[in-house]
C-alpha cells in the first residue's frame, strides 16, 4: 500500500505540473500551492499506513483525508495570487490543520484499542 501512494502521489504531481505547462490562466502561485497541497496529503495518507492503524480507522482517514485534499485543490486552484488577506489559503491551512488532528487523534485510539 505504501508504493501505491507514493505512485498516486507522484502522478498527481506530474499532472499537476502538466496542467501548469499547459494552461495560461493557471498560475505559478496555484501550481506552487496545489504541489504542496498534493505533496502534504500524500505524506499524511502515508504516514497513515506506515504507523500501522487499525484498518477501518486508515481506511476512513485515507478517503476523508482524499475528499479534503480535493477540496485543498480547487481552492488552491482558484486561490489570488498573494499572501495576504488570501482567504482561501487560510481555509487550505485549516483543512490542513484539521488533518493533522485527525491523525492524531486516530493515532492515539488506535495504539489503545488491543
Amino acid at each position: 500500500m505504501n508504493k501505491t501512494i507514493v505512485y498516486i502521489g507522484l502522478s498527481f504531481l506530474i499532472i499537476n505540473i502538466l496542467l501548469w505547462l499547459m494552461l495560461s490562466r493557471y498560475l505559478s502561485f496555484n501550481m506552487m500551492v496545489n504541489s504542496a497541497v498534493i505533496v502534504i496529503n500524500s505524506v499524511l495518507i502515508w504516514l497513515l499506513w506506515k504507523t500501522k492503524q487499525k484498518t477501518a480507522f486508515a481506511l476512513s482517514l485515507t478517503f476523508l483525508f482524499s475528499i479534503i485534499g480535493v477540496i485543498q485543490l480547487v481552492l488552491g486552484g482558484l486561490a489570488p495570487e498573494s499572501f495576504q488577506d488570501n482567504m482561501k489559503l487560510l481555509a487550505i491551512l485549516v483543512l490542513l490543520i484539521i488533518e493533522i488532528i485527525f491523525f492524531v487523534i486516530i493515532n492515539t485510539i488506535s495504539k489503545n484499542i488491543k
